[in-house]
């Protein structure tokens, strides 16, 4: 609405009232938050149950989603 509106050059008779940007976390750092859990909760012998099963198939998501990810800002090194 708002690129029609500037499109028309009547976009100054109205107010913007679109959100403002909001910062997103790196879907590569969500990875290695749930790689923590789940090396965290491995050594204490109590099996992965059904709400933590969770974190394995986000894991693997993101690895698979990696490639065509954008670059993480400022690298990973």
């Amino acid at each position: 609405m708002h690129d029609e509106l500037d499109r028309r050059a009547v976009s100054g008779r109205f107010g913007d009232n679109r959100p403002p940007p909001v910062h997103c976390v790196h879907p590569a750092v969500t990875l290695l938050e749930k790689l923590d859990a789940i090396t965290r909760r491995w050594p204490r012998s109590d099996l992965p149950g059904r709400a933590f099963v969770r974190h394995y198939e986000d894991a693997a998501s993101i690895i698979a989603a990696l490639p065509t990810l954008p670059a993480v800002p400022g690298g990973l090194d």
